[in-house]
Parts: structure tokens; C-alpha cells; sequence
């Protein structure tokens, strides 16, 4: 795999990628996990195509829409697989006055640490995918035993708690997540800045939407709700059902 963050697809505005920001999303192929309700399937598993969104003339472009824009979302596929590129890509960011957010699946906490170290990453969100001994069966995580994730997973969530500003995501899964599952979680990230809830949708760039099945009640998404609402070690909660 190249080492280099390569530009699979450029969102040149958002308001809702980044809390407070306009900003623009570059999201890089390549990623370590294969989570089948993932809707980035082209960048996850098709090769990497660098003519598609050549990264001088995306750097231009968005030089030109800084009078618009104040951040920058790094985001994939899985960045922390090219860390030194997104270091570099953060930094010419930063010089063009640019905040930088990056998303991670936290399956690589060293190299989270190391963009910390950087200190030109001013915003990360991880995705907390289930609790750790059920990883395995969500994500079908590449190269990993399950001794090895759970620790990455836990590490990479106290890595994540040294950013300037964090936040954590979980997508809810019907025959994945329940309510022991989703207890575990709010126990797992323990006390957080902020938290973002949302329900899986299908779409037609999903990477296995037949592993999918059944669907969440009215009960289930209230008992989620109630649950959530009833955590006070979490300051920001957001549910997007």
C-alpha cells in the first residue's frame, strides 16, 4: 500500500463535518477495516487513483476558497494509515490559516499520538465501533488478533482525550448493537467532551448491506435515547435519530 494520503474525494463545503466550521473534506482511499455498513466502499477497496483529485491543485482550490472556508477534515478510508502525509498535508493547511480535523477508526494509536505530537491537528474524531470483543465480527479488521485491537481501541481512546478537541461517534447497527453493547461503549469512552449517536442508512456505496438485516424499533431507539441522556460523564451528547 502507498504511503501517501491520496485524494479519493474532495467535498468543497460542509457545515456539519466539522462542530462550529465551514469547512472542506479530503477523504483518502486505503483503510485496515472492512465494516459492511461503511458508505465509502469505492475508497475502502477500489485503487487508489491520483488523477482523480491531484493534491497541488486541491491545495489551490482551497486556497482560493479560504474567504469561505475555516477548516479542513481529513478523512477516508482510515488517514492514520499515512501519517507522515497527512502531517505534511495538515501543515500546508495550517499555513494557509485552516483549522484541521482528522477521523480515525482508532486501530492505530502510536500514529494517533503522533499527530498529536505534530501539533498541527487541532480536532480528531473516532469512530467507536462496538465494544472491543465484538470488533471482530463488526469491522473484519485486517492483520489484527483480537488481544491487539482491544488494546489499540483502548489506548487510541486515551490518545484521543489529548487533542485540543475530540469527539467520539458511534453508528448503530441493527444485529450489532443492542442495549448491553451500547452500555458497554458509554462505559468503554467513560468521561468525554462530546458524542455523537446516529443510525446506520443504506446506500448504494455500502460494502455489505446483505450482512445486515432486521431493523431498531421505536422501543430500541428510546431505550438508546434514555440511556444515553442518563450518562452524566459525557458534557455534549448528539443523537441524529
Amino acid at each position: 500500500m502507498t504511503k501517501d494520503f491520496i485524494i479519493g474525494s474532495f467535498v468543497t463545503d460542509s457545515v456539519i463535518d466539522y462542530p462550529g466550521e465551514v469547512c472542506a473534506g479530503l477523504f483518502c482511499y486505503g483503510c485496515n477495516f472492512r465494516c459492511p455498513y461503511c458508505f465509502n466502499a469505492p475508497l475502502v477497496l477500489g485503487p487508489p487513483d491520483r488523477s482523480k483529485y491531484p493534491r497541488d491543485e486541491v491545495l489551490k482550490e482551497l486556497k482560493r476558497r479560504k474567504r469561505f472556508l475555516t477548516a479542513v477534515v481529513l478523512s477516508g478510508g482510515e488517514p492514520t494509515l499515512f501519517t507522515d502525509s497527512v502531517i505534511e498535508l495538515a501543515t500546508a493547511l495550517k499555513e494557509m490559516g485552516y483549522k484541521v480535523k482528522v477521523d480515525t477508526n482508532g486501530s492505530r494509536s502510536s500514529q494517533l499520538f503522533k499527530l498529536k505530537e505534530s501539533g498541527v491537528i487541532d480536532y480528531v474524531a473516532m469512530d467507536i465501533k462496538t465494544i472491543p470483543l465484538f470488533y471482530s465480527n463488526l469491522t473484519m479488521p485486517l492483520n489484527f488478533s483480537q488481544d491487539k485491537l482491544t488494546i489499540e481501541i483502548l489506548t487510541s481512546i486515551e490518545v484521543v482525550k489529548m487533542f485540543p478537541e475530540y469527539e467520539f461517534r458511534t453508528t448503530l447497527v441493527p444485529g450489532f448493537h443492542n442495549e448491553y453493547t451500547f452500555r458497554n461503549i458509554l462505559a468503554m469512552i467513560d468521561k468525554v467532551k462530546r458524542y455523537t449517536v446516529q443510525l446506520y442508512e443504506e446506500k448504494p456505496s455500502v460494502i455489505a448491506s446483505h450482512d445486515i438485516k432486521g431493523f431498531f424499533s421505536v422501543q430500541d431507539l428510546q431505550k438508546f435515547r434514555d440511556i444515553l441522556n442518563s450518562n452524566s460523564l459525557i458534557e455534549k451528547k448528539y443523537v441524529n435519530f
